[in-house]
């Protein structure tokens, strides 16, 4: 009855403990997945931060060429304006010296007719005036060649002042034509600086949206890290509570087992002592049986006191030459194992494992095998109504129906059967009834 109620205390320990362990595994799987998906989100954003990060570096890379472009335009333009600055100032240069030819032109001519007032005393007479004003022809000619003459020279003069203002007037315009084309480079710079400088800005502001984006999704990395690492920790913590849980739960289960096994070995011990008692009941008929059998056999001894020999030759061998120690003698006695009082059948003779036994006398083996308690067994036919036996033995050097002689090896001495040592267990059988072996032995 104990050992069903331990049997059905187990099943139900099981039934109640059966669903723990997947909880904590679905829980573990949960988290698990979560994380993988987690992973997979953060991979591709650092592969969506790589293609941002690489795109970034390319436009970084076109603004600098493109700073590198304004710088070289900011140098020509400085350049320019320097031919420019040269430029005004040759021009302002021809134009003093244009105003200071006009001037030597205008002071020539107001020289030449200072001198012609002066010289003729009219400060007011033209030309004509003057040579009309001659006394005579001689005179006439003789201003006419002064007034050739002096008109010849300050024409000449006059003309080449002019002609220096027209040279003058000829630099001023190529000037002018050299600075406008410098302006109009110099505007056109500028315009490409200008255009350049709007798509440089436009990439930089393109730059600073990428950066942004990435920084976005760094955060987002982040977070995502710190989410996993949680998650990692979480899963940490529900299999060490998972592994605690099975250590209580595999404690109640060795618990529930012992008294299970208790209950079994109640069980077992119960039907132990019934087998015993009843194998005690059994082992007392059994000894009154062999008490009277030996109290007839006495009887019959003691009407003899003298066995017949003839019928089994000089007497029997000793059955091991190597010991004559008697450990158990023929007769009543407790048993060794079992512990019930019962007859000895035998005798008993220690000796070492190994230790040669012998025939006691000739005959022919009707038995060599196990033999039950017995262990290793051979019996012996030796006529007459007379049979040995040779219990607990190690090995075996006969065979059934094999002929022996007396005194000739049949086995070796062993510990088989129920034995608690090795030794040899003989029996003398005469005409079905076990005597004492001690009556027969030399």
């Amino acid at each position: 009855m104990q050992h069903k109620k331990g049997i059905a205390a187990v099943l139900a320990f099981i039934l109640l403990i059966g669903p723990v362990t997947p909880v904590f595994a679905n829980s573990i799987d949960t988290l698990r997945q979560e994380n993988e998906k987690r992973q997979q989100k953060m991979n591709e954003t650092q592969e969506s931060i790589q293609i941002k990060e690489s795109e970034k570096n390319s436009v970084l890379d076109e603004i600098a060429e493109l700073d590198a472009t304004i710088t070289n335009l900011d140098e020509n333009i400085r350049v320019i304006e320097g031919e420019i600055s040269v430029l005004n100032d040759n021009i302002e240069k021809n134009k003093q010296e244009i105003r200071r030819l006009e001037q030597r032109i205008e002071e020539n001519e107001k020289l030449f007719a200072e001198r012609v007032n002066v010289m003729f005393k009219s400060p007011k007479g033209s030309y004509m005036q003057v040579l009309l004003s001659s006394e005579n022809l001689s005179e006439l000619l003789t201003r006419g060649q002064m007034m050739q003459s002096l008109a010849d020279y300050d024409t000449s003069l006059i003309e080449a002042l002019k002609s220096d203002r027209e040279k003058l007037e000829t630099v001023k315009k190529n000037l002018d034509r050299d600075l406008a084309e410098l302006l109009e480079k110099e505007t056109e710079l500028q315009e490409e600086k200008k255009a350049l400088e709007v798509v440089s800005e436009e990439k930089g502001n393109y730059v600073s949206q990428l950066q942004s984006q990435i920084n976005d999704q760094e955060e987002l990395i982040d977070v995502l890290t710190a989410e996993f690492q949680q998650a990692e920790g979480r899963i940490a913590e529900l299999i060490e509570e998972a592994r605690i849980e099975a250590e209580r739960i595999a404690a109640e289960k060795r618990r529930l087992e012992e008294e299970a096994a208790a209950a079994e070995a109640a069980r077992i011990a119960a039907e132990q002592a019934a087998r015993e008692a009843e194998a005690a009941a059994a082992d007392e008929a059994e000894r009154a049986k062999l008490e009277a059998q030996e109290r007839a056999a006495q009887a019959q001894n003691n009407l003899d006191s003298t066995p017949d020999y003839a019928s089994v030759g000089d007497g029997l061998a000793w059955p091991v030459p190597a010991s004559y120690r008697i450990t158990d003698t023929f007769g009543g006695r407790i048993h060794p194992i079992s512990g019930v009082y019962h007859h000895h059948t035998g005798i008993d003779v220690g000796a070492a494992t190994g230790s040669t036994l012998v025939a006691a006398q000739s005959g022919t083996v009707i038995l060599s095998a196990w033999n039950g308690g017995y262990g290793n067994c051979v019996m012996i036919n030796h006529g007459n109504g007379m049979v040995t036996l040779y219990g607990h033995m190690n090995a075996f050097y006969v065979s059934s129906g094999q002929w022996v002689e007396k005194g000739q090896s049949i086995g070796e001495v062993g510990n088989t059967g129920l034995s608690t040592g090795p030794h040899l267990h003989f029996e003398v059988i005469l005409n079905g009834a076990k005597v004492n072996p001690m009556n027969y032995l030399q």
